[in-house]
Protein backbone atom coordinates (compact mmCIF):
# COMPACT_ATOMS: atom_id res chain seq x y z
CA UNK A 1 0.00 0.00 0.00
CA UNK A 2 2.80 2.12 0.97
CA UNK A 3 4.09 1.52 -2.71
CA UNK A 4 0.62 2.77 -4.34
CA UNK A 5 0.79 6.02 -2.15
CA UNK A 6 4.37 6.69 -2.98
CA UNK A 7 3.83 6.35 -7.22
CA UNK A 8 1.07 8.53 -6.73
CA UNK A 9 2.91 11.49 -4.96
CA UNK A 10 5.38 11.15 -7.44
CA UNK A 11 2.78 12.25 -10.01
CA UNK A 12 1.61 15.14 -8.21
CA UNK A 13 2.61 18.46 -9.95
CA UNK A 14 3.18 21.74 -7.41
CA UNK A 15 1.12 24.77 -8.25
CA UNK A 16 4.19 26.00 -9.59
CA UNK A 17 4.58 23.25 -12.38
CA UNK A 18 0.74 24.07 -13.36
CA UNK A 19 1.10 27.88 -13.69
CA UNK A 20 4.51 27.32 -16.33
CA UNK A 21 2.41 24.59 -18.11
CA UNK A 22 -0.59 27.66 -18.40
CA UNK A 23 1.67 29.80 -19.30
CA UNK A 24 3.31 27.56 -22.22
CA UNK A 25 -0.04 26.97 -23.03
CA UNK A 26 -1.66 30.20 -23.32
CA UNK A 27 1.42 31.07 -25.30
CA UNK A 28 0.46 28.28 -27.87
CA UNK A 29 -2.74 29.24 -27.87
CA UNK A 30 -1.50 33.08 -28.65
CA UNK A 31 0.56 31.73 -31.52
CA UNK A 32 -1.97 29.70 -33.12
CA UNK A 33 -4.05 32.82 -32.92
CA UNK A 34 -1.59 34.61 -35.15
CA UNK A 35 -1.11 32.06 -37.12
CA UNK A 36 -5.09 31.95 -38.14
CA UNK A 37 -5.01 35.48 -38.50
CA UNK A 38 -2.62 35.26 -40.98
CA UNK A 39 -3.99 32.67 -42.88
CA UNK A 40 -7.56 34.51 -42.54
CA UNK A 41 -5.82 37.44 -43.71
CA UNK A 42 -4.17 34.97 -46.89
CA UNK A 43 -7.57 33.05 -47.79
CA UNK A 44 -9.14 36.99 -47.96
CA UNK A 45 -6.73 38.38 -50.16
CA UNK A 46 -6.90 35.52 -52.47
CA UNK A 47 -10.65 35.92 -52.61
CA UNK A 48 -10.17 39.40 -53.40
CA UNK A 49 -8.00 38.47 -55.81
CA UNK A 50 -10.61 36.10 -57.35
CA UNK A 51 -13.28 38.37 -56.96
CA UNK A 52 -11.47 40.97 -59.33
CA UNK A 53 -10.32 38.03 -62.21
CA UNK A 54 -14.07 37.39 -62.01
CA UNK A 55 -15.54 40.96 -62.45
CA UNK A 56 -12.97 41.12 -65.41
CA UNK A 57 -14.48 38.09 -67.13
CA UNK A 58 -18.23 39.23 -66.54
CA UNK A 59 -16.31 42.72 -68.35
CA UNK A 60 -15.49 40.88 -71.16
CA UNK A 61 -18.13 38.25 -71.44
CA UNK A 62 -20.60 42.10 -71.53
CA UNK A 63 -18.47 43.37 -74.09
CA UNK A 64 -18.37 39.74 -76.34
CA UNK A 65 -22.25 39.58 -76.36
CA UNK A 66 -22.72 43.14 -77.04
CA UNK A 67 -20.75 42.24 -80.15
CA UNK A 68 -22.65 39.53 -80.59
CA UNK A 69 -25.78 41.29 -80.10
CA UNK A 70 -24.92 43.89 -82.93
CA UNK A 71 -23.64 41.19 -85.68
CA UNK A 72 -27.11 39.68 -85.71
CA UNK A 73 -29.13 42.49 -85.66
CA UNK A 74 -27.44 44.00 -88.48
CA UNK A 75 -27.48 40.04 -90.37
CA UNK A 76 -31.55 40.59 -89.63
CA UNK A 77 -31.75 43.52 -90.93
CA UNK A 78 -29.55 42.94 -93.43
CA UNK A 79 -31.58 39.50 -94.38
CA UNK A 80 -35.28 41.39 -94.15
CA UNK A 81 -33.51 43.65 -97.12
CA UNK A 82 -32.66 41.41 -98.91
CA UNK A 83 -36.09 39.47 -98.73
CA UNK A 84 -38.08 42.51 -99.28
CA UNK A 85 -35.87 43.19 -102.67
CA UNK A 86 -36.18 39.04 -103.72
CA UNK A 87 -40.01 40.11 -103.19
CA UNK A 88 -40.66 42.96 -104.97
Amino acid sequence: MSEVFELNLQELVTKEDLRHEMSCLRYKISSLRKDMDLKIDRLDFKIEKLDSKLEKLELHMIVKLTIIMGILLSAALALSKLLQVVVV
